[in-house]
């Protein structure tokens, strides 16, 4: 994984706890392979359903994911399509650090706010496995503070 990718994807997460929509989020990078989510089923389906179909437009794309998938309660997809998206890389530059030394060693993290400080902290370990202990992102420290600057709600 990329600095870039875990940089934005931990500020989001971060956001979600600061802003009190979660008290903790877990996040793991699993082995290539070793996922077995409805998510990878899902997105399994609908490959398979584009390699045999073509999707011209979003009204036939939004046909070929109806038709392909149905969850494990027999309902299909809901699709919408979505005419823009806010950038949110540029909005969390001003509060998480350009760089988050020595993230890329490690496999599963929490983002929760610190019992005592209050602030939003990142713990991780190598493993996305129960093996391995907890710590922050340098070593012999119990955990990292996620923002530089805390975002407003």
């Amino acid at each position: 994984m990329t600095h870039l990718f875990h940089r934005y994807m931990l500020g989001f997460l971060a956001m979600l706890v600061q802003a009190g929509v979660f008290t903790e989020i877990l996040m793991s990078f699993l082995p290539v392979g070793h996922t077995h989510a409805d998510i990878d089923q899902m997105f399994s389906r609908i490959v398979l359903a584009l390699l045999c179909r073509n999707a011209r437009s979003f009204e036939e794309l939004k046909s070929v994911i109806g038709a392909c998938y149905r969850d494990k309660y027999g309902r299909r997809l809901n699709v919408h399509l979505m005419k823009s998206v806010r950038n949110f890389s540029d909005f969390i530059d001003a509060y998480v650090p350009a760089r988050l030394e020595g993230i890329t060693r490690f496999r599963q993290f929490i983002i929760r706010k610190d019992p005592v400080e209050g602030h939003v902290v990142i713990r991780a370990r190598a493993r996305a496995s129960g093996k391995g202990g907890w710590g922050g992102l340098k070593e012999n420290t119990d955990s990292t503070p996620i923002f530089r600057l805390v975002p407003s709600k």
